[in-house]
């Protein structure tokens, strides 16, 4: 907390500085849109052309641009389907007056211009994969929801939830948990945990309505964003300071015991800076319960490896609340030339939730993370770094009650450039960027557990700390060869320190069917790497057994067997471990779709898509290293050897006399029994009873459907229909695999909102079902049954400064889990108070 809270005070010190400036006067344009009967149109996108310089109307209709470089302008405005332009001449020093009056139909609320699919604008149709965007009438009348929830509703989108503040996004098959096959951004950094490189959900603590976009791209997308983007991306992008003025603070309360309070102040510093000051407090209890003495729902696995039951736990929750603290401070500078730089920082304190991880669950006592993200925008150029810290001490892994700490670090930095040729019938987008990786994982307050190489070795989830850099290039060319036809090709190469190299395509074709109607014919391919649990893993399934008596066989003959490592034959050295495979190959998919995109009567966006695709090299989650169809699932942990010696021949062979080394071996398997077999050596040597492991397996080709209607059927009405279909085949042979790989999803699902944005009220119904499907996540391996879940939210506002909200999320309470293994689910109804100023 120590570092998180020096780099806030920081931030907070030049805002507060940058405060103090003296109000300077700058060249800006200003203005008001009305409808043709005089009303304020809110929510108008105004931005100036070649110029990184957007805006939204306020509810009055009014809007202001600055700094802006003298000289003439072509400002455009976007609202839906429709889009005006006007020209302004701006003096030096002076505010430009631009009104404008539009004769638009408004009822079409959703936008058709996105920015994640090739990282900058285009409009929707255009896009060359599936992509999908919350709509902002949704994302206000449920703001003290959790962001995951209304991503469900989505075409194609599963969302699985595993407790209070534990879900698994994911697009189009083979979910897990944790899941990282959908990479998520928000303001261009990742909020991931790197040891499981996953995104960390308690890390994302701006409300709903604190969101500008919200967009999820589905299907493989490494040739733009690189690894993990498996199933595609999430991207979030929050309100620039100078969009939301004003102060606003929100209290919300309800069951189990909740209490959020979440404050931020908006303003303008002076001169070309604003800024923005944020923080809270949310305190629940959850829905995890202990599972030491009996189970939520199943029944209690009797023996190990045993599947279709939840395992027992040996020690019980710490903490009965979840509870998260946070705070940031952003600041934004407007400059002369049009560009923007944004500089931010932020804290959070988490305690509380429980993971379901691939050793099992583990419980989140304490965890703080801090990052710092700078970015400055132009007109054809984009830079950005940020950097990210977690640092848990307290994490406790709930089958052998033992702590696992985690201390990480990652930074990152982007650039990319943008170029147009022939009147921007050919646009190039290229980019590059860096990233360096630190884990660590040393419990200073913990036991030793001691090596052959390391005996004050503290470390409790890795054999040692782990730092590796990433680097990658890519570029996209969009072509327009002829009308209504746009043609796209892209490719990214990815290099690790620890995986070498990879080159990811992309090719698509779009053609314009009739006006505001699209097919497009796509082909993507994305890779997984091992995550750091997958790759690195030491984690400890078990007490550690006494062999230390052996040790003294060894000694006598002048050789360190490793048996007794501490010097104390009352111990035990020997541990159980479940280990990473260093091994395994990056997971890989190759799709091929189809899509279509209309804009229907400009009421109704009507999707629909078809992919096809081949994976292959699947990591699974930990397997018995022996005992399998599979065999021995990790090679590189062989059967024990006593240590060995290089003779004068350069042949290695055992150091032990021959008649002392086999009387080792058999006084092993005497003491050891049936665990004779899973005794192996570590990295140097130290004898370890290796029980699980991971490794790549199977090949599975899966197709699916994708439909969605986002209809605005009369002002402020809006109805969002979507269902899926997905199927998969296993191509691999010799071997039972389904008990190791499942897609873990439903072959089919769907769901149901309709919501209503009117000028005081609002309210949102959400309704998402998902047939059964069995799920198959590290030690978890059970059946799912068909479920269903209504959301409800809405939203009054008495007045300019007071409003009302409610946000209930399985309103019917149906007590049904998602993932096999996560919790058993309820209700839970928030009521919510906002003043505003």
């Amino acid at each position: 907390m120590s570092y998180a809270t020096r780099l806030l005070g920081g931030i907070v010190g030049c805002w507060l500085g940058i405060a103090s400036v003296g109000i300077a006067q700058t060249t800006s344009v200003a203005g008001r849109v009305t409808g043709a009967d005089g009303t304020p149109l809110a929510g108008v996108a105004v931005a100036i052309e070649a110029l990184p310089l957007s805006t939204y109307s306020d509810a009055d209709g009014l809007w202001e641009l600055s700094p802006v470089p003298a000289g003439r302008h072509r400002v455009g405005f976007r609202q839906g389907v429709h889009f005006a332009a006007a020209e302004v001449e701006v003096d030096e020093g002076a505010t430009a007056r631009l009104d404008r009056v539009l004769d638009w139909d408004t009822t079409f609320a959703g936008s058709p211009t996105v920015s994640s699919a090739s990282h900058r604008a285009e409009p929707l149709l255009q896009a060359p994969i599936a992509i999908s965007a919350v709509a902002p009438a949704a994302r206000g009348s449920v703001a003290a929801a959790e962001l995951p929830v209304s991503l469900g509703l989505l075409p194609g989108v599963a969302v699985t939830q595993g407790g209070l503040h534990l879900f698994d996004l994911n697009a189009r098959g083979f979910n897990g948990s944790p899941n990282r096959r959908l990479r998520v951004r928000i303001d261009g950094r990742e909020p991931v945990i790197p040891f499981f490189a996953a995104p960390d959900w308690t890390a994302i603590t701006t409300p709903l309505d604190g969101f500008a976009e919200a967009e999820l791209v589905r299907g493989p997308s490494a040739a733009i964003s690189g690894t993990n983007a498996m199933s595609g991306v999430l991207s979030l992008v929050t309100h620039r300071p100078r969009d939301r003025e004003g102060g606003t603070v929100r209290l919300s309360a309800g069951e189990l015991s909740t209490f959020h309070g979440e404050a931020s102040w908006a303003a303008h510093l002076g001169g070309n800076w604003w800024g923005r000051l944020q923080g809270g407090t949310r305190r629940s209890d959850g829905f995890s319960r202990s599972r030491v003495s009996g189970v939520e729902y199943g029944m209690p696995c009797l023996v190990e490896g045993q599947s279709d039951c939840l395992p027992r736990e040996r020690v019980g929750l710490e903490r009965d609340r979840d509870t998260i603290d946070f705070g940031s401070a952003r600041f934004d500078r407007y400059w002369q030339d049009g560009s923007i730089t944004a500089i931010e920082s932020g804290w959070s304190a988490v305690a509380g939730p429980v993971l379901s991880t691939g050793i099992g669950r583990i419980e989140v006592v304490d965890a703080d993370r801090a990052f710092f993200r700078a970015d400055h925008a132009m007109a054809k150029w984009n830079l950005r770094a940020f950097y990210n810290a977690r640092k848990a001490d307290r994490q406790t892994a709930l089958a052998t009650g033992v702590n696992l700490v985690l201390d990480e670090k990652n930074w990152k930095g982007e650039i990319e450039r943008w170029w147009a040729f022939g009147g921007e019938r050919l646009q190039l987008i290229a980019g590059a960027s860096y990233e360096d990786v630190k884990t660590d994982s040393r419990d200073p307050n913990g036991p030793y557990r001691p090596t052959r190489l390391l005996r004050r070795n503290q470390q409790t989830l890795l054999f040692e700390p782990q730092d590796e850099s990433i680097s990658a290039t890519w570029a996209q060319l969009d072509w327009f060869p002829a009308e209504g036809v746009k043609l796209v090709l892209a490719g990214r190469t990815d290099h690790s320190s620890r995986l070498g190299s990879r080159l990811s395509p992309r090719a698509a074709a779009i053609f314009s069917l009739a006006p505001e109607q699209t097919l497009r014919l796509s082909y993507h391919e994305g890779f997984q790497v091992p995550a750091y649990a997958e790759y690195f893993l030491r984690a400890d399934l078990g007490d550690p057994i006494n062999l230390g008596p052996l040790e003294t066989l060894c000694f006598e003959q002048g050789v360190a067997c490793g048996f007794n490592l501490d010097g104390d034959q009352a111990t035990a050295d020997t541990r159980l471990l479940a280990v990473g495979n260093e091994n395994l190959d990056p997971g890989k998919v190759r799709t091929v779709e189809l899509g279509y995109s209309g804009l229907l009567g400009k009421r109704a966006l009507v999707t629909a898509n078809y992919h096809f695709a081949k994976h292959e090299d699947f990591i699974t989650g930990p397997l018995p290293q022996l005992g399998t169809a599979l065999g021995r699932i990790n090679p590189s942990f062989g059967p024990y050897q006593t240590p060995r010696c290089k003779g004068s021949d350069g042949i290695e062979r055992p150091c032990l006399p021959a008649n002392v080394d086999a009387e080792v071996y058999e006084l092993l398997r005497i003491a050891l029994g049936p665990r004779y077999v899973f005794l192996s050596n570590d990295l140097d040597g130290t004898p370890v009873l290796v029980l699980a492991s991971y490794r790549n397996l199977g090949r599975v080709d899966a197709q699916g459907v994708e439909l969605g209607l986002d209809w605005n059927f009369a002002a402020g009405w809006r109805l969002d229909l979507s269902g899926a279909w997905y199927d998969f085949r296993m191509k691999s042979r010799g071997a039972d695999l389904d008990e190791f790989l499942q897609p873990n999803a439903p072959e089919l699902s769907g769901a149901i909102a309709l919501s209503y944005a009117g000028a005081r009220f609002g309210f949102s119904a959400g309704y998402r079902w998902a047939d059964d499907y069995r799920w198959v996540s590290g030690p978890f391996r059970g059946e799912v049954p068909a479920f269903g879940v209504l959301d409800l939210g809405a939203s009054f506002e008495i007045n300019r400064h007071l409003a009302l909200g409610l946000s209930v999320t399985n309103a019917t309470d149906e007590r049904h889990w998602e993932s096999f293994g996560g919790d058993l689910l309820a209700r839970r109804a928030l009521g919510s108070v906002t003043f505003r100023w």
